[in-house]
């Protein structure tokens, strides 16, 4: 298809979005809402660059107090530490798991139905907003919302209602306190579906070459190499700062010369000879290996079984670990709080593990089964001809043809496990027993330290991206060749 529309005169930017965004339409839907929950779920960026922010006056309450960019996930933390009934931050663990859950449900259903069901699924999005702004139309109009999700003829009539009443709490309560912004994205979301869908450019042979076909290869040309560029230029740019402070010895994030005023390694025989650094790269490493080991012997058998079952029986089971995996975050890590507390791993690297499997367990899940339905099923009939069992057939013959993936999810486990923070930071409470992402983070505090120590900070992360492009290079060649590797060359 692309050769054909080449040859019909299509440029780059045409090829792209008339013939390969549709072909790959389902894919980039499971991303954005794989974002969408991981977005909703963020605890990590927003508690490490303003701790929820300045306070607001109307956020000021006898009980709570909710800042600028308190998300819920914050606030959840904040009351978790702060009230000792567990019941009340359960409570709205709950409500924000029901978010996450209906949303994911929603998907998965909408995909199980076929393709072209897929724009009516958007509507999910106002009514998640609806839920999370609030007031007296929250719940009804929400429920309104996934009434349409069902029966698609009706949303003009949800508009309408919406409308009036927006107009009415408008009227009543004023602005902006009567103001609906999910009413706007319903809006949106009902253009997009009443617009055409995009289809395969058609022949233009035999006519005029559009006007601007000259001008948008040059322009596509140009954001193709930019944005690539903008990526380099921001990882060298991040880079740089953390080797300026980091030689600086200033604990002030102050770049007022190109060069460190007085440039020495202090930091560094600090963070080695003081701080120990080295006992959390340690920690860390053993919770990371222990996951990424851990990760395969769960995940292959699991992914064998569905990728044999296939068709509708291993879709449902897939999708529904999909969904299971989808609710976690702040909201699950509270009860899983009072549940480890009563086990005894509170302050055990079991309860860290156990926590980064499963955030692991759906991604290697995915990507294993995929890969397993996509050998030949003649490899399991000629083993079976031998004499082979399940368990050998497994050990000898699928595991050796799967190590790159394998090695693959094993990588990526790796990595979660050892940039993990909020479940070391919850769960780990003696100092030495914690992993080097919490280390960090104890150099500076929350944003309204008084005392952050940021050349300790800089330092420690040069040596971690340092540890971590070391072990890549030892790595990367490491499981990507199989014995099929010289059949498919």
């Amino acid at each position: 298809m692309v050769d054909a529309a080449a040859i019909d005169g299509a440029d780059d930017s045409v090829i792209a979005f008339s013939i390969c965004f549709p072909q790959l339409r389902e894919i980039l839907l499971s991303a954005v809402l794989i974002n969408f929950v991981k977005a909703l779920k963020e605890f990590t960026v927003v508690f490490l660059m303003t701790a929820g922010g300045p306070p607001l006056l109307s956020g000021i309450t006898e009980k709570y107090i909710v800042g600028a960019t308190t998300t819920l996930s914050v606030f959840l933390y904040d009351l978790f530490l702060s009230s000792g009934d567990y019941g009340v931050s359960s409570a709205f663990s709950v409500l924000l798991a029901l978010v996450v859950f209906t949303a994911t449900l929603l998907y998965l259903l909408g995909r199980a139905h076929g393709e072209p069901r897929w724009k009516r699924l958007l509507m999910v999005v106002p009514l998640i907003v609806q839920l999370l702004t609030g007031g007296p139309a929250a719940i009804p109009m929400a429920i309104l919302y996934g009434v349409v999700l069902f029966f698609p003829r009706c949303v003009s009539w949800v508009l309408l209602i919406h409308a009036a009443l927006m107009g009415g709490l408008l009227y009543l309560k004023g602005f902006p306190a009567g103001l609906q912004p999910a009413l706007a994205l319903a809006a949106a979301v009902r253009l997009i579906q009443r617009g055409r869908s995009i289809g395969v450019i058609s022949s233009r042979s035999n006519t005029k070459p559009h006007a601007d076909l000259v001008f948008r290869p040059k322009v596509w040309s140009a954001v193709r190499e930019f944005i690539p560029l903008m990526m380099i230029v921001a990882a060298l740019v991040m880079t740089g700062a953390l080797l300026w402070l980091s030689f600086s010895g200033v604990d002030a994030v102050s770049f007022d010369s190109l060069l460190p005023p007085a440039p020495g390694f202090s930091a560094y025989r600090t963070a080695v000879g003081e701080e120990h650094i080295f006992k959390y790269f340690f920690n860390s490493f053993v919770v990371a290996l222990s996951t990424a080991v851990l990760l395969p012997l769960i995940t292959f058998p699991a992914a064998w079984v569905i990728a044999k079952r296939g068709g509708r029986t291993g879709a449902i089971v897939l999708a529904g670990i999909q969904l299971i995996g989808a609710v976690s975050g702040m909201h699950a890590l509270i009860p899983l709080y009072i549940i480890f507390r009563s086990l005894g791993l509170i302050n055990t690297y079991a309860a860290l593990v156990l926590i980064y499997l499963e955030h692991a367990f759906v991604f290697s899940l995915y990507t294993t089964s995929a890969f397993l339905r996509d050998l030949p099923a003649s490899l399991h009939e000629a083993a079976l001809l031998e004499g082979a069992g399940t368990f050998y057939y497994l050990r000898k013959v699928l595991l050796p043809l799967s190590r790159p993936i394998v090695f693959t999810t094993m990588i990526v486990a790796f990595l979660g496990a050892w940039n993990g923070f909020l479940p070391a930071l919850l769960f780990i409470r003696d100092d030495w027993k914690y992993t080097i992402g919490v280390k960090i983070y104890t150099f500076v505090g929350s944003i309204a330290s008084g005392s952050p120590r940021w050349s300790l900070f800089a330092a420690t992360s040069v040596i971690n991206m340092i540890f971590l492009l070391l072990l890549f290079n030892v790595l990367r060649k490491r499981g990507g060749a199989t014995a099929l590797s010289d059949i498919e060359e």
